[in-house]
């Protein structure tokens, strides 16, 4: 597969192959894809521990026991939400910064690079791209993880109640 250059160049001798372009230009759009996807898949690891870790913590029958008062419940509650809030727009960035990244580098190719007897490559257009699935699924994310944190449940189990003792 042989590739040429759209624009001048004034010292071959001294340019490097146009395949050696083309080579290291794929490796670069591969590692942007490649860390879109890693880092989506960490970001959605780590929010889903942090939901069921919710989970556990404001229905488990243990949940009383370690804290004092509705205000360290209160306290740890919005601590959680800044967490994942955190989480969750670092992880959108990340798969935003990478998603654009690859862009630039797939429209210079387009303008700068083309195959030598062959036809140009063009990506199917899509309505809903990939990188926006994962980013609202992040924004949903964090939109469950604050209803979940601030709802309450829906029984109260009893802590320390005289009739458990009660022979």
């Amino acid at each position: 597969m042989k590739f040429h250059f759209l624009g001048e160049v004034s010292n071959k001798e001294k340019y490097p192959s146009i395949d050696s372009i083309y080579e290291q230009k794929f490796i670069e759009m591969r590692r942007h894809r490649d860390y879109e996807i890693r880092a989506s898949t960490w970001y959605t690891t780590i929010l889903t521990s942090v939901i069921i870790g919710i989970c556990i913590l404001k229905f488990g029958t243990f949940n009383q026991r370690f804290f004092y008062s509705n205000a360290d419940m209160a306290f740890l509650y919005f601590g959680i939400n800044i967490l994942v809030a955190i989480l969750s727009f670092a992880g959108a960035h990340t798969v935003w910064y990478s998603n654009k990244r690859y862009q630039e580098i797939r429209s210079w190719m387009d303008t700068h690079m083309e195959l030598v007897n062959e036809h140009k490559f063009s990506p199917i257009k899509h309505i809903v791209k990939p990188n926006q699935v994962i980013i609202f699924l992040f924004i949903s994310i964090y939109i469950f993880t604050t209803i979940l944190l601030w709802i309450q449940p829906i029984y109260q189990t009893p802590t320390c109640s005289p009739c458990l003792y009660a022979v």
